[in-house]
């Protein structure tokens, strides 16, 4: 699941999974991403819902459904 927000307090902290940092939106990263975010991010930085499914063996994605709801 996905969550998003506009506004929020605090600071993000690193996890295991990644170190939180500041991107031009225009210069997102996404060599350095999940394979998935390319494919589900872009629309929802457009402030689109999306219903996706991605299926990873090993952290390799195998296949994916994505639909965008307007």
């Amino acid at each position: 699941f996905l969550f998003t927000t506009h506004k929020f307090s605090g600071q993000p902290e690193e996890t295991a999974e990644m170190k939180p940092q500041w991107y031009n939106i225009h210069e997102l990263p996404f060599d350095q991403m999940w394979e998935d975010d390319r494919f589900w991010l872009p629309y929802v930085i457009m402030g689109k819902k999306v219903h996706a499914t991605f299926r990873f063996k090993k952290k390799k994605m195998l296949d994916y459904s994505i639909e965008v709801i307007e």
